[in-house]
């Protein structure tokens, strides 16, 4: 494996874990961030791609139970910041689509999930029942965006970046709206920044 090879192996393992971050927590990821540091590998990847700006990332949780309100807080309850694409965009861009909502935000399966229901299609890959009705979540996002790093053309990845990461900046406005702890926040900022150099790192590829 050459060192391309071993920096790819490592920003997919990274995404997938991030995946993990916007799920509702279990213990298996509650382990994980505790001992692999979270933190510290994002930092450690930034540095990979040349990003040497300090992110400072406050109310860490220390327990279990914290993380779990901090995530219902956030993310995991009607009112708060859901991270599904749709939601934040246009539900379609088809001129011939005559439903009243169609040029509106805040509606599910909309072209994004279209378009993951289609790639997934074409991949043979399943998705988790969860997940059925939100194709366009930010951990199935994440999480093809790490197979796909390993498995997919350079410019295939690269394009999935572009269509389906350019939300986040809505998502991290409705984040700040919530009267929760700012770690989603801050983490989302994070990724946002690690998703933009390692797109910059693909435009050079390309």
């Amino acid at each position: 494996m050459d060192q391309q090879d071993e920096k790819k192996l490592h920003t997919a393992n990274l995404f997938s874990m991030l995946a993990e971050l916007y799920k509702d927590p279990d213990m298996e990821f509650w382990n994980d961030f505790c001992n692999n540091k979270l933190l510290d590998q994002i930092k450690e990847e930034l540095s990979l791609y040349g990003e040497t700006a300090q992110w400072e990332v406050t109310d860490i949780p220390t327990e279990f139970s914290s993380l779990k309100k901090m995530y219902a807080d956030s993310l995991g309850s009607q009112g708060v910041a859901i991270p599904v694409e749709s939601l934040y965009k246009q539900w379609t861009a088809d001129p011939s689509c005559t439903l009243p909502f169609a040029k509106s935000k805040g509606y599910l399966l909309g072209d994004p999930a279209m378009h993951v229901k289609f790639i997934l299609n074409e991949f043979e890959m399943e998705i988790p029942e969860e997940y059925k009705s939100t194709p366009d979540h930010l951990a199935v996002l994440l999480e093809l965006l790490s197979y796909f790093i390993l498995h997919a053309p350079d410019e295939f990845t690269f394009h999935f970046m572009d269509d389906h990461f350019d939300w986040l900046e809505e998502f991290l406005l409705r984040l700040a709206e919530t009267n929760s702890s700012p770690f989603y926040y801050q983490m989302t900022k994070m990724l946002e920044r690690l998703l933009e150099a390692v797109r910059k790192e693909y435009i050079i590829m390309a």
